[in-house]
């Protein structure tokens, strides 16, 4: 073998191990805390948890902050607002339920992009106090589907979860926020009073029995299907935009005298939406609940589904009996003939 031949196979065995070596110190071999998820490897119990944390490398991201206030959650950073309870468990499921792929020891944070995080994740549990309980830092992007991260109370410790994390944890306020606006069960629903300018109240009242009834502008039977329809219809009402929280100026989006109101009572709540105006551009309707300070715009097809006259709502069954409880039809006319 010639000695430029032995220099090359030299070479490439030398790359060999220093390859070897190198992988070996990203991917170490496994060991049981790569078959534990996060929640068990830190020991986060979900019905703990009492606060969470958003906080991100890149300026053009707003931080977040999400409180549980009894058993409600509720945005309190950047603005003041219920959080969707289905988005928040998504989350605590996305980061309970993450998987530890790989776990060592390393002072080189910045080679895993750890010095200067791109996430960070913190979450506060019954009885941590002021400090969080946990605070996750996620870096790069590792190989095999991994993202490097590492919890701050572990200094040396860096471990690589899976890359899904990135998308997972970026999240906007819009994301976290609750778009469903009336939020109640129809069974639970008591009344419905629609208000409209210059024409007629509408109320309609459950009674004793559960069956439903107009009080005003007249008093009647109501017709059932027509007022579980409605009601599903204000259920159903969800946010498309979050336009403004706290605005000065109710009238631009035709909200100081609206044109319409819709108030439902269940249980010991009472919650009056107010329809105003539509958006010029893309036709949907703004809207806003009495007691709350934020303008969302919603579909505008919610017009059509909101009865304008009494006659829509009231039974228009002349004669009600249950017909297998019939005994006998006389049916008489004018002229004494049948």
């Amino acid at each position: 073998m010639s000695f430029r031949t032995t220099l090359i196979v030299g070479l490439i065995f030398i790359l060999a191990v220093v390859g070897y070596l190198v992988f070996k110190e990203v991917q170490p071999s496994k060991s049981k805390s790569e078959l534990l998820d996060i929640k068990t490897a830190y020991n986060i119990q979900r019905d703990k948890i009492t606060k969470i944390g958003l906080s991100y490398g890149d300026e053009s991201l707003q931080p977040i902050t999400l409180e549980k206030r009894g058993n409600e959650w509720y945005l309190s950073e950047p603005v003041e607002a219920p959080a969707d309870p289905d988005k928040i468990k998504y989350l605590m499921d996305d980061l309970l339920n993450k998987r530890i792929k790989m776990r060592f020891k390393t002072k080189e944070l910045a080679r895993y992009g750890l010095d200067k995080p791109q996430i960070t994740l913190s979450i506060w549990t019954e009885g941590s106090g002021e400090n969080p309980y946990k605070s996750f830092l996620i870096g790069h992007k590792g190989v095999e589907y991994t993202v490097y991260a590492k919890e701050k109370g572990e200094p040396d410790v860096v471990i690589g979860i899976e890359s899904s994390a990135l998308d997972d944890f970026t999240k906007s306020p819009s994301d976290m926020r609750q778009r469903k606006i009336m939020r109640f069960a129809s069974k639970d629903l008591d009344s419905i009073k629609i208000v409209r300018a210059n024409m007629a109240e509408i109320t309609l009242q459950k009674d004793e029995e559960g069956n439903w009834r107009m009080i005003e502008p007249v008093k009647s039977r109501a017709d059932k299907d027509e007022v579980d329809k409605l009601a599903e219809a204000i259920r159903g009402i969800r946010v498309r935009v979050f336009e403004e929280d706290n605005p000065k100026d109710l009238s631009r989006y035709g909200l100081k005298k609206p044109s319409l109101q819709v108030e439902v009572k269940y249980g010991e709540s009472t919650k009056r939406l107010l329809i105003g105006s539509k958006d010029p551009e893309t036709g949907r309707l703004y809207v806003k609940l009495a007691s709350q300070p934020y303008v969302y715009s919603i579909d505008s097809d919610l017009l059509d589904k909101i009865p304008k006259e009494p006659f829509d709502l009231r039974d228009k069954t002349v004669i009600s009996f249950q017909r297998f409880d019939a005994d006998r039809l006389k049916l008489i006319r004018p002229d004494g003939k049948l």
